[in-house]
């Protein structure tokens, strides 16, 4: 299992970022797995409502300062500045991932 959890009840899928033992901090794999998850909601135009939540009693801290520091430490075994530039890079807005005229136009049909 992954960082992130995805449950999907009709049009709408709850998100949760699931790592409390970490406080739900970003790294790598969950800031690749977030994007994925956002870019395939090109694809599915069923999804209608994403809603983002955290298990534990931290929604999110922040960067996870302890991968960084051991990349830092080990920069032989670290991944390339594109990989990390690539893994932490927004994912489109969602206007952009389905335009509201082309959600009030599915709306009425």
């Amino acid at each position: 299992m992954g960082v992130i959890v995805v449950e999907q009840k009709d049009d709408v899928e709850v998100v949760t970022l699931n790592n409390p033992a970490r406080l739900n901090s970003l790294n790598l794999a969950a800031l690749a797995e977030f994007n994925a998850y956002f870019v395939s909601l090109r694809q599915r135009p069923e999804v209608r409502v994403v809603i983002l939540k955290a298990a534990g009693k931290a929604f999110c801290t922040g960067l996870d300062i302890q991968e960084a520091m051991r990349m830092q430490a080990d920069p032989e075994n670290a991944p390339t500045p594109q990989a990390v530039w690539q893994a932490s890079s927004l994912p489109p807005p969602v206007t952009q991932i389905h335009p509201p005229g082309q959600a009030r136009a599915r709306a009425r049909a």
